[in-house]
């Protein structure tokens, strides 16, 4: 059994024992996770879950989509597609994602945020959250004087692995515009299962341009953190 299959077979057992106990204790925030990060990793791009079911378990989140083709948003129990020409598109409830993290985002923190830089604003989030063993979903929204986002052309098979798919990744900044984060604090110990630490999408209040965040200023916002102590993952097949 290679490395990715173990997981899978760990993760098999650990999500059903989630489940069980978490049927108890519905209404607490949940965050809900199609298929693991290792899978990207490996080169399984093919999106096995419909978009229409993602929006029936969350209203915010992020991932990608079958091919890797652009990055997912989801913001307000909408879904947009950033892809390679730079242009954000409303997607299509019957498209698919290999893999997604949503959760249903209901923030009881919010703090004001003056001029900081993307790790000036972790370094601020690390003083906040209070159990780095949690998992927490973060929500920026203000003017932003720097921007840079990337994204990923639809891919064609014989799919080459994330990290050599990355060197091709298609870049962009922007200036001076408005606009959210959102995003997710993941603890270490799932590094192999999500995207460890912080990991933010973005996209404008005009909703046309976007992207995976590499790095940022904001001028003036609002951040805002949810803690969830639940975790479901829906496997691949």
């Amino acid at each position: 059994m290679n490395k990715y299959n173990f997981i899978l077979a760990m993760l098999a057992f650990f999500t059903i024992r989630i489940s069980a106990q978490s049927d108890t204790s519905e209404s607490k925030p949940t965050l809900f996770q199609i298929s693991i990060i290792d899978s990207l990793y490996e080169g399984k791009y093919d999106g096995k879950y419909k978009l229409s079911n993602l929006l029936e378990i969350g209203d915010f989140g992020l991932g990608t989509f079958d091919k890797l083709n652009g990055e997912m948003i989801i913001l307000n129990s909408s879904i947009y597609q950033f892809k390679d020409d730079g242009l954000v598109y409303q997607s299509n409830a019957d498209d698919t994602t290999p893999f997604a993290c949503i959760v249903k985002f209901n923030s009881n923190e919010s703090y004001e945020i003056f001029n900081m830089k993307d790790d000036e604003l972790k370094k601020l989030i690390d003083s906040l959250i209070t159990n780095k063993n949690l998992f927490y979903a973060l929500k920026l929204q203000g003017e932003f004087s720097y921007i840079r986002t990337r994204t990923i052309a639809l891919q064609k098979k014989p799919y080459k692995q994330l990290n050599e798919v990355l060197k091709n990744q298609i870049v962009f900044e922007r200036t001076n515009l408005s606009g959210t984060l959102i995003g997710f604090y993941c603890p270490s110990f799932v590094d192999k299962i999500n995207v460890s630490g912080y990991h933010f999408h973005f996209i404008n209040d005009e909703l046309n341009f976007g992207g995976h965040v590499l790095n940022f200023r904001i001028d003036n916002g609002k951040l805002e953190i949810q803690k969830i102590n639940q975790l479901k993952i829906i496997l691949p097949d």
